[in-house]
């Protein structure tokens, strides 16, 4: 009897001192980062690709704009930087555009509107009726970089731009993949681009120049017929943007909605100033009346668009900086 109680005893203790080893936890996979806010806006409002290439200003003094005034010592030094509020304020404008063309009031209005091209290119040749469908697939799918450029323009103009590649005739694959092309919109440099902080008429103007830079230009004076350009802007962002119904529908979107601000906010970072070491050395444009409008550093053949506050327009072809 003593053994078996021994034996019992050696198996107990013999089984305490048992190390019951555990297995080892897998890691839990690490958590995804969260959608950033540029990332939500482009799944919530996935349309216009515009892709800001940077700002830019150079080296020169203040340019006129009509009121026949010569340039202060304020107006050079302001030409000569911009700040990174007047950075800001542009960006504003483009998230303005860019919220009209994401609404399904932009897409239902322009499919009730006819407009002929303003240009021979391709298959489509000037005066030709364009399929609305197309120009909405064009506006909201179209990719493409621009330059917002601080400089001289023309006297009294608004803003001027580049016309780009004509992305209305464009494939699939150009459409959403077009390179860089040194396309620009210029803004005068006559003053502080603070002054247009609270001016709702540039949020059309920088739409209406952003169309040129996606090859929409203006080419039918005088026959009558609606170009895509004017009637993007004015039957359409000028309806749908002033109408006070979608104002208040949207109130508190369009006013939270600060996608380029966002995007690009590495460009508010420092005030642009001249780079000293990338000066154009050839010759500027002037227009016929002398008029100084900027100038080109490519070999490429471009047409400006001259937009005036008044609406109306001057189309100019130049090769390095000089009229064609």
């Amino acid at each position: 009897m003593k053994n078996i109680i021994l034996f019992i005893l050696v198996l107990v203790a013999s089984s305490c001192s048992t190390v019951v080893e555990e297995t080892p936890s897998k890691p839990e996979p690490p958590k995804p980062e969260p959608p950033s806010y540029v990332d939500e806006m482009d799944k919530k409002y996935p349309h216009w690709n515009l892709k800001l290439f940077d700002f830019y200003v150079g080296d020169t003094d203040a340019g006129p704009y009509g009121d026949g005034d010569s340039p202060t010592a304020e107006d050079n030094k302001n030409a000569r930087i911009i700040t990174i509020r007047e950075k800001e304020i542009i960006l504003e404008k483009i998230n303005r555009v860019r919220f009209v063309i994401n609404t399904p009031e932009f897409a239902n209005l322009l499919r009730t509107k006819l407009f002929y091209s303003s240009r021979n290119d391709g298959s489509v040749k000037l005066g030709d009726p364009m399929d609305s469908e197309r120009i909405l697939k064009v506006v909201r799918r179209g990719s493409f970089y621009t330059q917002f450029r601080k400089m001289q323009v023309s006297s009294g103009a608004l803003a001027t731009a580049t016309v780009g590649t004509f992305l209305y005739i464009a494939d699939d694959e150009e459409l959403t993949n077009v390179s860089h092309q040194g396309l620009r919109v210029n803004i005068p440099n006559k003053w502080s681009w603070e002054r247009y902080a609270d001016d709702e008429y540039m949020v059309e103007a920088i739409f209406h120049e952003l169309l040129h830079n996606m090859g929409f230009n203006h080419k039918l004076a005088g026959t009558g017929l609606r170009d895509a350009t004017y009637g993007m802007q004015q039957d359409i962002f000028h309806v749908i943007y002033n109408d006070p119904k979608w104002r208040a529908k949207y109130k508190n979107q369009l006013e939270s909605y600060l996608y380029y601000n966002k995007k690009y906010e590495h460009f508010l970072q420092a005030d642009s100033v001249p780079d000293l070491g990338k000066q154009f050395n050839g010759t500027d444009l002037f227009t016929a009346d002398q008029t100084k409008v900027g100038n080109t550093h490519n070999n490429e053949i471009e047409e400006v668009c001259i937009l005036y506050p008044d609406g109306t327009y001057k189309l100019v072809k130049m090769r390095n900086g000089r009229m064609i």
